[in-house]
């Protein structure tokens, strides 16, 4: 059963109701299966039979997401291995997130999401947060604003860790960067590489409501404060230029590029001629 309250900007609570309500759609798993055959992309079914508004004016942009798959109830934190902490930098809301690589598995901690923030402020619930870490804290996030980290820089000093920046020149195509953590939630073979504990609200509302524009190169973002989808996008950014930068994926192959044919090896060739003294062995 599906019940959640969606706020309309005039002042409504819309309360949609889902199909599995329906007790002879519900009671038939064989009614799921053929009406999911009906639709081509996960996105279009989210859309037309999940009451995903998220998904409404586009594609979702992280339709991989399964709140039964990835959220789990808490995810142990070492406290000597690397710490993550990865952030976006917009004033109201502010989102950032806690994170490890643990084994291959991507487990995000927590969250830290503030209205509105200053960067100080931020960093001093983090340092509330994990205030003893022993492993190397490791800040990832957007590269277009590179003087914030020197604030950064400045209101960890003094931390229990030693801190280091991996902040790339220029960040990665929107479309590179969801196409990574898409990838690591739900990979070629299947098998999930994210976790996200269930403290982490806003980073799960990202993941199951944000969405392309129509033209699916650019993420839909809101400006208005009235706007419930204004909180959309913040930590879900954050989170993609960790991932992008540890496990990319390009969304596009560049045009133009060709495979470039190569000799097959001969018996005995293997490691190709040996030129000595400006004659080939074998001719001497």
């Amino acid at each position: 059963m599906v019940l959640r309250r969606y706020p309309s900007p005039r002042g409504f609570t819309v309360i949609p109701i889902h199909w599995s309500m329906d007790e002879a759609k519900a009671s038939d798993p064989q009614w799921e299966i053929n009406e999911r055959k009906k639709y081509g992309r996960e996105e279009d079914w989210a859309r037309e039979l999940e009451i995903d508004f998220g998904s409404h004016l586009g594609a979702l942009a992280y339709p991989h997401f399964k709140r039964a798959v990835h959220v789990v109830d808490d995810i142990q934190y070492f406290d000597r291995m690397p710490l993550v902490l990865f952030c976006d930098f917009n004033q109201s809301p502010l989102g950032w997130g806690v994170g490890q690589i643990i084994a291959g598995w991507v487990n995000v901690l927590d969250e830290i999401f503030r209205e509105p923030s200053t960067i100080e402020g931020a960093v001093g619930q983090f340092r509330e947060m994990y205030p003893a870490h022993k492993g190397e804290l490791q800040i990832f996030g957007d590269a277009t604003t590179k003087s914030f980290y020197d604030t950064m820089r400045l209101a960890l000093r003094g931390y229990s860790a030693p801190v280091r920046m991996r902040v790339p020149q220029g960040n990665p195509r929107v479309k590179d960067r969801v196409n990574a953590v898409d990838t690591k939630l739900w990979a070629q073979d299947g098998k999930p590489g994210i976790r996200v504990a269930k403290r982490c609200k806003e980073l799960i509302e990202d993941f199951e409501g944000v969405m392309w524009r129509p033209n699916e190169k650019d993420l839909l973002k809101s400006t208005d404060q009235r706007d419930p989808y204004s909180r959309r996008t913040h930590i879900s950014d954050a989170m993609g230029y960790w991932i992008a930068q540890e496990f990319p994926v390009s969304a596009e192959k560049p045009a133009g590029l060709k495979p470039v044919p190569r000799a097959p090896l001969r018996p005995g060739k293997v490691l190709g001629d040996v030129v000595y003294r400006g004659h080939t062995r074998g001719e001497r």
